[in-house]
């Protein structure tokens, strides 16, 4: 009877299990902020700035996403928007 339990316990937890708090998920303002700064550094005459900045979007993440959105349409820097494509569907995947 208890392994009956343990087994039923079992196949049942996923349909008890929650998702994550939508306010947890929402991006900060602050982090919306620091990925706009560093998509404009996307445009730089720097290399070592450019590349840096994408690395840091990238590790940004989910975050970075509502910004690389923005400036897919926003941005007239055919650099800048060539990254934010690239960077896009990894910050759609977080």
């Amino acid at each position: 009877m208890n392994r009956l339990l343990a087994i039923l316990l079992f196949i049942a937890a996923p349909a008890f299990a929650v998702g994550p708090d939508p306010k947890a998920l929402d991006v900060s303002a602050g982090d919306t902020l620091r990925a706009r700064e560093l998509i404009r550094k996307l445009g730089s005459d720097n290399f070592q700035e450019r590349e840096q900045a994408y690395r840091d979007l990238a590790r940004m993440g989910r975050l970075a996403k509502p910004a690389l959105v923005e400036a897919v349409s926003a941005s007239t820097d055919p650099e800048i928007r060539r990254n934010v494509i690239k960077l896009l569907p990894q910050a759609s995947d977080d």
